[in-house]
């Protein structure tokens, strides 16, 4: 019985698809490293939001805001919890995963907030000359309410 030896192509095919294994599993590896990386900040950026918000301030700003009639509105209190709430939606802004889990958990919230306090961050972009004052709450607001229309 002969023993029949690779021959140089034989082996170099083996080597070959060894190599494309060995860079799949690579591949895979890093895809999921990066997911978890992604998952992880989403989540840091999520709690920085909810400590944003979720501060005494403001859950009081907007317990006033809520319980208070469209005269009673004072333009200091709308400007802190606006201020807060153009903070988040920078961040969330640039998230679009982000986004879509906040709008799930606090979606008719910012659709509220921003309707009751849309007639006086007018009045203060007028004040200030800025049209641009809040504005990421603004647009915030804009992609919640017309995604809420969606469904």
């Amino acid at each position: 019985m002969e023993m029949k030896l690779w021959s140089l192509e034989e082996i170099s095919s083996i080597a070959s698809v060894v190599e494309l294994i060995v860079v799949i599993i690579s591949i895979i590896y890093a895809k999921k490293q990066l997911d978890d990386s992604v998952l992880s900040r989403r989540i840091q950026l999520l709690r920085e939001i909810i400590s944003e918000v979720g501060t005494d301030e403001i859950r009081e700003l907007r317990s006033w805001l809520y319980n208070s009639s469209e005269e009673d509105i004072d333009l200091d209190k709308v400007r802190r919890l606006a201020v807060a709430y153009d903070r988040i939606s920078f961040m969330l802004l640039n998230d679009r995963n982000a986004l879509k889990l906040f709008r799930e958990f606090q979606g008719n919230e910012i659709i509220q907030i921003w309707e009751k306090v849309e007639s006086r961050i007018r009045i203060i972009r007028d004040q200030r000359k800025n049209p641009d004052y809040c504005i990421h709450f603004e647009k915030l607001y804009l992609s919640i309410s017309t995604s809420e229309r969606k469904y």
